[in-house]
């Protein structure tokens, strides 16, 4: 299982995502390629390093928050802030055998030349 790359996409940041990250390029090193989601946009792999930044059918993402849903029904809600003028919201789970888990994206528009 690999609930530590999940954690990572989940994980809180000190470091905001790049002002100007173009969609299709996604930069850092460590990238993960997770396949276990189901996003509401039909998409099913989430790149991501370490931190809140994500790209989603080379559209690049922040997620905003996370619920973790445990077996015995309880839950851990994180805000990671809110994204004051993004608005193209998404939604992606994954189930695990000791969690699921829903993650709310917004979509960083591309940088303008």
């Amino acid at each position: 299982m690999r609930i530590s790359s999940l954690v990572a996409v989940v994980a809180v940041s000190a470091l905001a995502a790049p002002a100007g990250a173009l969609a299709d390029t996604p930069p850092g090193n460590g990238l993960i390629s997770d396949h276990q989601f189901d996003c509401d946009n039909g998409a099913t792999i989430i790149v991501h390093s370490a931190g809140p930044s994500s790209w989603i059918d080379d559209a690049h993402y922040v997620v905003t928050s996370r619920t973790l849903t445990f077996p015995n029904g309880t839950t851990d809600v994180q805000t990671l802030g809110e994204k004051t003028g993004l608005t193209d919201t998404i939604t992606c789970t994954a189930q695990f055998e000791r969690v699921s888990i829903s993650l709310t994206l917004v979509r960083v528009p591309p940088a303008t030349g």
